[in-house]
Formats: structure tokens, sequence, C-alpha cells
């Protein structure tokens, strides 16, 4: 127990040269992935709402195509029926109306989700670099980032560019 408390408690250092400095940057940089971490989650959220949003209208409205379900939507079971050997109950498959979704929706990736997933990377990815760069910082060491962003910037580009996509195949269908 002593040596997890002393691994929580920040140790002292001496503040000769740059290394308080180094540190301090490191913190800020942690805050900065933390800050992008939580900005991709809450455009998630966002573009989960609207997405759900755009549905409702899409189907009161009877406008285009409605979209994918929404997450809490989900194809009933019909009536349980029996076994014809054995007499178990068995879920009865969906009729041919409810198991064909419109062409297209079965792969059709959320950008909720892309979102989600960017943000999660950032937040893990921050917290691993501020220990690993606090670790090599007390060594008197220093190891530049270069995927981390890199992955990070291909990411956000790759998400971007799929929501233009997928709006342009939306306003396609629609019209």
């Amino acid at each position: 127990m002593a040596s997890l408390i002393r691994r929580l408690i920040p140790a002292r250092i001496t503040n000769n040269g740059s290394q308080q400095r180094d540190h301090h940057a490191n913190e800020r940089t942690f805050l900065s992935w933390t800050r992008a971490g939580l900005g991709f989650a809450a455009m998630a959220v966002a573009l989960d709402r609207l997405d759900a949003i755009d549905r409702v209208l899409n189907q009161k409205l009877g406008l285009g195509s409605p979209g994918p379900l929404l997450p809490n939507q989900h194809v009933q079971p019909g009536p349980i029926r029996h076994g014809p050997a054995q007499g178990k109950t068995s879920a009865a498959a969906p009729s041919a109306a409810e198991s064909q979704a419109p062409s297209g929706l079965q792969n059709q990736i959320s950008m909720a989700h892309v979102c989600q997933l960017l943000g999660v990377w950032s937040l893990g990815y921050g917290f691993f670099r501020y220990w690993s760069m606090r670790r090599y910082l007390l060594m008197g060491q220093f190891v530049p980032a270069f995927w981390g962003p890199v992955l990070m910037t291909t990411g956000s580009f790759v998400a971007f560019m799929a929501m233009g996509l997928q709006m342009d195949r939306r306003h396609a269908t629609a019209s």
C-alpha cells in the first residue's frame, strides 16, 4: 500500500536548468490532448442527437430516407412459437418487411461513433504520453512525439471527409 501511495504522490525534483519548464509543458500537452478528446466526445453527442432529430423529422414529414434505426429502436421478435418436434419455444423470425432495411443502411458508419473513437483515442494517448514523458523527463531524457499527432490528424481528416461523403449521399438519395 505504501508503494502505491508513493507512486501517486509526485516526487520533488530539484529545479536545475529547464526541468520545471519541461514538466509544465508536459502537463499542458496532456491537457490539450484531454481537451481534444472531450471535444470529439461532445461532437459525437451532437452528431448523434442531430441524426436522431433528422430521422424523426423525415419520418414525421415523410421526407426521403429515414436513415438507420435509432440506437434504442430494435426489431421486436414475433410471438413465441412451439418447436414442431421438441415442444421448445423459439422466437419467430421477423417478417420480410421487418428484415429488409433500406438499401445501403446495413453497412452505414455512424459519424458519431467515429468521433467517439477519436475522443477515446485522444484521451488514452494523452494519458499514455503524459506518464511516459514524465518518466523520461525524470531520467533526464526527451522523446519527441511523432505518431500520436500524425494519427490524430489523419483520423480527424478521414472522419470529416467521411462525414462530407455521407451528407452528399444523403442529399443525393433525398432528391
